[in-house]
This record gives structure tokens, C-alpha cells and sequence, in this order.
């Protein structure tokens, strides 16, 4: 083993604290501004699905 190895450490490990923080902090950037998106589009699903839905029991309840 090379007497020069720590050198490595030395560097790859703050450099990996590095990418990690700046991974995380981006991540929590984007979720904070497309969050509110996220959940005005799930609203909209949900609403999509409920008048489907309806639509469809409205559908059957006619061939009776």
C-alpha cells in the first residue's frame, strides 16, 4: 500500500460531501417549487377520475 493513500481520502471525502450536499439541496429546491404543481395536478386527476366515474355508473344505469 502506497504511504500517499490518505492523499485520496483527504480529497474524495470532502468532495463527496460536496456532491451529496449539493444533490440534496437542489432536490429540496425542486420540491419546494414544483410541490404546489404537484398537488393543483393531483387535484385535477382526482376530479378527472370522479366525473368519469360518474359518467359511467350514469352509462349503466340507463342499459337497466
Amino acid at each position: 500500500m502506497s504511504p500517499r493513500l490518505w492523499i485520496y481520502f483527504v480529497i474524495m471525502i470532502p468532495v463527496t460531501v460536496c456532491v451529496v450536499g449539493a444533490w440534496f439541496w437542489w432536490d429540496r429546491r425542486q420540491e419546494r417549487k414544483y410541490g404546489l404543481q404537484d398537488r393543483g395536478v393531483e387535484y385535477i386527476m382526482y376530479e378527472m377520475e370522479n366525473r368519469i366515474t360518474e359518467g359511467m355508473k350514469n352509462r349503466n344505469r340507463t342499459w337497466e
